[in-house]
């Protein structure tokens, strides 16, 4: 097997669509959300209106340590509704064919915490566009409206939860079964337990320990020296 060529996923390469290139390019056989598809999902948060408000952004995963935005706020959020789970089967990114990864979701049931981030109503648009163009490149993640809460206050926060209706969706997986994903998965942005211990530790250093994250890390680890 022919050594996978790392990218860093940059604000750059997200903006000059080096990452959707990649992906394109590697018959990873997804179906792929359009341009037009992607912009029109963007507008209808906003009722097809201008943003003349602040936007919060909920991050769960490699938003919390790599958001790759501008933003005018960062602080520890809540959400309620939904928790935290490595649900999302991947070939790409993370994962391959041969030795599928696994990424994280928000799915149904439970409550969450990670990073807000607020952005500028001058500004939002533009840093959303990027985010979009991240997450929303197949139609593995829905974006939402989210009820959450950060310094006291409760505000309606943007949120991508896993769409259940993929392929891809894994979400009756047994941790140990998620442990061997995340152990085996490595792709064009790295490995999965780099993306694990990422997140574990990010949230450790803002308050936030996650227990089922630090339970998948031991698993994993007891995996590598097995």
């Amino acid at each position: 097997m022919p050594p996978i060529n790392k990218i860093a996923l940059t604000r750059e390469a997200i903006e000059n669509g080096k990452i959707h290139q990649l992906i394109k390019n590697g018959d990873y056989g997804v179906t792929f959300i359009s341009d037009e598809e992607r912009q029109n999902s963007l507008k209808e948060m906003f009722n097809y209106q201008d943003i003349t408000s602040d936007v919060w952004l909920f991050g769960y995963g490699s938003l919390i340590w790599n958001p790759a935005i501008n933003y005018s706020e960062r602080s520890p959020m809540v959400v309620s509704g939904y928790h935290r789970k490595f649900c999302l089967e991947t070939h790409m990114g993370r994962g391959s064919k041969d030795a599928p990864g696994l990424m994280l979701g928000l799915d149904v049931g439970g409550s969450c915490r990670g990073m807000g981030y607020r952005l500028s109503p001058d500004e939002a648009f533009r840093e959303l566009e990027i985010i979009w163009k991240r997450e929303m490149v197949t139609s593995s993640y829905v974006p939402r409206w989210l009820s959450a809460s950060t310094g006291g206050e409760k505000v309606k926060a943007i949120g991508f939860v896993v769409n259940r209706k993929t392929d891809r969706y894994v979400g009756s997986l047994e941790d140990a079964e998620a442990a061997q994903y995340i152990s085996q998965g490595s792709g064009f942005l790295g490995t999965c337990l780099e993306y694990l211990n990422n997140t574990a530790s990010h949230l450790k250093q803002n308050g936030m320990p996650d227990k089922y994250l630090n339970r998948l890390q031991a698993m994993v680890n007891q995996l590598k020296v097995s």
